[in-house]
């Protein structure tokens, strides 16, 4: 066979290869944003609800825990860091 034209086909697939790799690398490092609201979740809802209706024979206490809530339940951002 001709080795040098095989050689040359194995080098040209191996840099198609590794340009693909660094494209996908760069596609998943831009497309890498997750948002999660917990806050919004069913689950966090249920907890809340029974945390207030729990201290609803305590008025002082429920209040300084919906001011507590009230304060974490601001939209924040934060950003995620670097894997």
């Amino acid at each position: 066979g001709d080795v040098r034209g095989a050689v040359m086909a194995e080098k040209a697939v191996t840099s198609a290869l590794r340009v693909t790799a660094e494209v996908l690398n760069e596609i998943g490092a831009i497309n890498n944003q997750v948002t999660v609201n917990v806050l919004s979740s069913s689950d966090f809802l249920v907890v809340r609800s029974a945390i207030m209706l729990a201290l609803k024979s305590h008025p002082d206490a429920r209040r300084d825990v919906a001011d507590a809530l009230a304060q974490i339940e601001q939209p924040q951002v934060i950003e995620a860091q670097p894997c």
